[in-house]
């Protein structure tokens, strides 16, 4: 399980309420992080909602103040900081970040360095407006959910280009994943499931014949990458079915 650290935004409420709904069973705890000082008027509004929240989540609940400016920079060093005691005096907690389009840039920037660093971080990101009401009738959906998708970080790409340095075929066989799901983009977009046979045809589709067995050991050797830096995945609920993970679809555009 997990501490989920969310960034207060103008609505914290609508962010908070989707995380409980999207990962309610991993969530071992909340800490609503901000960088207005204690006691402002957004600091006592904060600790209502906090109040507010306790109600339907039975976790711990952690206000941090980092006291900071919201100038990017500022608060980007603030925030990883803050991080990174907060890992070294809680060994073992695994972190996941959870950012909005209205997270304050000052948190971005400080993943930047923080992803560098051996913190147990995912990071995953959605909008809040993508089924507004106001947005697209086209597209509006009152029972639809807010989603959220994994955001690639820099230490995770690194990661995973170190463990494909010198393993040639490998990499080639996740180019001819990355290829697969080139072919048609909207694979990419529905998070489409593949088989060997796919990757097998698709090569052969281009002149590079490739053998069943062959692929298989490639994919193992794939799923064997340190989970934060993982490029595929499996199907849990059916077996030797694979789709790319957002970190790989990362790595796919700039190999």
């Amino acid at each position: 399980m997990s501490t989920y650290v969310i960034p207060v935004t103008q609505n914290i409420s609508s962010l908070s309420t989707a995380v409980l709904e999207n990962f309610r069973d991993d969530v071992n705890g909340i800490i609503l992080i901000h960088y207005q000082k204690t006691g402002s008027d957004v600091d006592d509004n904060i600790r209502k909602f906090k109040n507010y929240l306790d109600r339907s989540f039975s976790g711990q609940i952690e206000i941090e103040n980092l006291n900071t400016s919201p100038h990017p920079y500022a608060l980007g060093e603030s925030f990883s900081k803050w991080l990174k005691r907060r890992s070294a005096n809680k060994k073992g907690e695994k972190f996941k970040l959870m950012l909005s389009q209205e997270t304050d840039m000052g948190y971005f920037v400080g993943l930047n360095t923080i992803s560098f660093d051996q913190i147990s971080l995912q990071c995953y990101i959605c909008d809040l407006s993508s089924n507004s009401i106001t947005s697209s009738s086209t597209w509006y959906d009152p029972d639809s959910k807010i989603t959220f998708e994994r955001l690639p970080l820099f230490g995770d790409l690194n990661i995973a280009k170190e463990f494909l340095a010198k393993k040639n075929a490998t990499s080639n066989i996740f180019k001819q994943i990355c290829s697969w799901y080139g072919e048609e983009r909207s694979r990419f977009n529905e998070g489409v499931w593949f088989k060997n046979s796919d990757i097998i045809n698709h090569a052969s589709s281009r002149g590079q014949i490739l053998h069943s067995s062959s692929v298989s050991n490639h994919l193992t050797i794939l799923l064997s990458i340190e989970e934060r830096a993982r490029l595929i995945e499996e199907d849990s609920a059916i077996k030797r079915r694979y789709r790319i993970t957002p970190l790989g679809r990362a790595y796919g555009w700039k190999n």
